[in-house]
């Protein structure tokens, strides 16, 4: 029983993070996290740390998060970072995509490079294969692009070559500087001219467009975003809301924590039914109370207590999971610390999201969460009486 629910967590995980299953996982946290030069790692890299320094052989995909993240290395497929300063000057086998408050790309990218940041610098060594989407602050451009380049930026110095179009919405100033080499259209919307120095190319036509000032209107396809970033904002919310309190448990509630998570891995199934019978029979007590005028104020008092253990309930769900999956990963016993109840909730979280079979999933694991809640407090219930 307990193999079959470890192997669908695990599964949960592998098809949210998109990790190969023939392959082992590289996971790490930390204050600096860091692949050598000579370190081979077969499988995905996922790591969070003050300081990430990945400069070895990649042959999946990179998961970074960090204060600084620097990738010097060689990655075979994709990179997905975020941090306070990101760096990327090792060769990389299919698509970049990047977040930071300075971004700096100087390597090689087969495919397509995403950027958002504050200032963000490509360098006279970089080489894009692919097209470039950029947001940002500041961007200045002096590597090789061989597809095309799309800006949206406060200020942009286009100072190396691009083969293919160049389209920019610029609010200050665009420059060319004088080894720009543009190979076709340079079309972008600015109040400003582009400030072009001597020697820059531009082989293409050359295109202002006034900034645009009205309004969009209403169209299905709007609503349709409103509609997705409004779910995509909520399920935040409640991922947010689901790790505060699952920290909370962990850190208050240590020795409970403990029993609730061990008698759930246990009794899984019987614990569900107790759940089961719990969340039904309490209701209806309640119910049968508040419609007393005796019952009245202890009504009050068990619904207070039901709604709290409700929310424990949501809580410890997120525990429960990452302590499973901590031990299937680890093959060792979790400590029931930030790490399984973080990784637990996340899973948690995504999965119930899935419709029919995501809310069955989290409608059972409630379910036992409760039960093994209602166990836990049992021997500390007999032995008041």
């Amino acid at each position: 029983m307990r193999t079959k629910l470890f192997v669908v967590s695990a599964l949960a995980v592998a098809f949210f993070m998109s990790a190969p299953p023939v392959e082992a996982a590289w996971i790490r946290t930390g204050d600096v996290t860091r692949i050598g030069k000579s370190e081979v790692v077969k499988g995905d890299v996922y790591t969070s740390a003050g300081n990430v320094s990945l400069d070895g052989q990649m042959q999946g995909d990179v998961f970074a998060v960090g204060g600084t993240v620097r990738v010097g290395g060689s990655v075979a497929q994709s990179i997905f970072a975020a941090g306070g300063t990101v760096d990327v000057s090792g060769t990389v086998g299919d698509d970049v995509r990047v977040a930071g408050g300075t971004v700096v790309i100087d390597g090689t990218i087969e495919h397509d490079l995403l950027m958002m940041g504050g200032n963000v610098l490509i360098q006279p060594g970089a080489l894009i294969k692919g097209d470039v989407f950029v947001a940002g602050g500041m961007l200045t451009m002096d590597g090789k692009v061989q597809g095309n380049m799309r800006v949206a930026a406060g200020t942009l110095s286009l100072n190396g070559t691009v083969q293919g179009f160049v389209v920019a919405d610029i609010d200050q100033k665009l420059q060319l500087g004088k080894d720009a080499r543009l190979e076709k259209d340079l079309v972008y919307r600015s109040r400003f001219a582009v400030v072009r120095e001597d020697g820059a190319v531009v082989r293409g036509r050359v295109e202002q467009q006034a900034p645009k000032v009205t309004m969009p209107k209403a169209t299905e396809k709007n609503v349709k975003t409103a509609m997705v970033g409004a779910i995509v904002f909520a399920l935040l919310g409640k991922l947010l809301l689901a790790l505060v309190m699952a920290l909370v448990i962990v850190s208050v509630f240590k020795r409970w924590t403990k029993l609730v998570v061990d008698h759930a891995r246990h009794d899984f199934w019987w614990d569900a039914f107790r759940g089961l019978v719990t969340m039904i029979v309490t209701p209806i007590v309640i119910v049968l109370l508040l419609a007393s005028i005796l019952g009245l104020p202890v009504g009050f008092a068990v619904l207070a207590v039901y709604s709290v253990a409700m929310m424990a309930a949501y809580a410890w769900m997120g525990v429960i999971v990452g302590a499973w999956l901590w031990k299937w990963i680890t093959k060792k016993e979790a400590e029931l610390n930030w790490k399984p109840a973080v990784v637990g909730t996340i899973v948690v979280t995504l999965v119930g999201a899935i419709p029919v079979i995501g809310w069955l999933f989290a409608g059972i694991l409630c379910l036992a969460t409760m039960g093994a809640m209602v166990a836990s407090v049992q021997p500390w219930w007999e032995k008041g009486r």
